[in-house]
């Protein structure tokens, strides 16, 4: 008899924790979609920007909540406000 064994796949590392802060830009809105999902929508051209649970989850938290952040979290905030979809919560600075 074998016993075969699989390796577990390894969980994102959060950072140290942080805290929540972030929110859409004046200029975007977080729409929840009627079947399920959620989108950051431009009010001045339409645009759309489709959200993965855990991005909607971290626009969501209130600030001040402590966080913590992956990589894949710092990609998305860095990406997002580099685009002009959020801003920071209390000071209007990309995170």
């Amino acid at each position: 008899m074998t016993t075969s064994t699989t390796t577990p796949t390894p969980t994102p590392t959060p950072t140290p924790t942080t805290l929540a802060d972030w929110r859409p830009a004046a200029s975007t809105r977080l729409v929840t979609l009627p079947l399920g999902g959620t989108v950051l929508v431009d009010v001045e051209t339409l645009a759309c920007h489709e959200l993965l649970p855990e991005a909607d989850r971290l626009l969501r938290t209130p600030p001040g909540t402590p966080v913590g952040l992956t990589d894949a979290h710092h990609e998305f905030l860095k990406q997002a406000a580099d685009d002009g979809w959020i801003t920071r919560g209390r000071d209007g600075e990309a995170p």
